[in-house]
């Protein structure tokens, strides 16, 4: 397989998980149509949009990830990369059902739970994929400096904690863990946030 269908398999499976979280949102049904019945069906639907917006966001925070990791940072592909990046789309094929989860359950632990541990497993995959590129001898890659793999890190590894600290919050208040979700996920969005945050907290400087 060469870097051309696999990106196209990556790709087709992105735009198909994308398309199924858009019609997870429902039109409300009124009995009484009025202004005031709309927005209350709309609020009630709170918890389903948050998902939705979270998870569009990870989505496409890891379709950018991948294409970087897949391509430009691994120049060629063998069977173990292959296999990771499998496992790594069938997590992605599952986020659909996780987030309609979370959406029609947003108050109750289990569902917070698989969510989240959705959204760390996708997120190891990923950081293993990495690990291999950067340590497989039958892998040609990108050599990166000592900054760049700390901010890498950094990128990878921030939505699986926060998805870890959302599970802890779920059993205090259901809502800060959709909160913790949200910067976990919108922490990547911006292409410097990583930097920013190594140089706040001094991580990776000596002395």
């Amino acid at each position: 397989m060469n870097f051309q269908r696999l990106h196209g398999l990556t790709d087709a499976i992105f735009a198909i998980v994308m398309t199924l979280l858009v019609l997870e949102l429902k039109v409300p049904v009124l009995e009484v149509q009025n202004n005031n019945n709309l927005w209350h069906a709309l609020t009630e639907e709170k918890a389903v949009f948050a998902s939705y917006l979270i998870s569009f966001a990870l989505l496409f925070i890891y379709w950018r990830a991948h294409g970087f990791i897949v391509g430009t940072l691994a120049k060629n592909l063998n069977m173990t990369l292959i296999n990771i990046n499998m496992l790594f789309l069938i997590l992605i094929g599952i986020l659909p059902f996780t987030t309609h989860l979370l959406g029609s359950y947003p108050t109750l632990q289990v569902a917070i739970a698989i969510y989240a541990s959705n959204i760390i497993l996708i997120g190891l995959t990923l950081f293993g994929m990495r690990q291999y590129i950067d340590r497989s001898s039958n892998i040609e890659s990108e050599q990166r400096n000592r900054t760049q793999r700390i901010n890498a890190l950094i990128r990878v590894l921030t939505p699986v904690i926060c998805s870890a600290i959302a599970i802890l919050l779920s059993f205090i208040n259901p809502t800060s863990a959709f909160v913790i979700l949200l910067l976990g996920v919108f922490f990547n969005l911006p292409s410097n946030s990583a930097d920013a945050f190594r140089k706040v907290f001094r991580i990776g400087e000596s002395g």
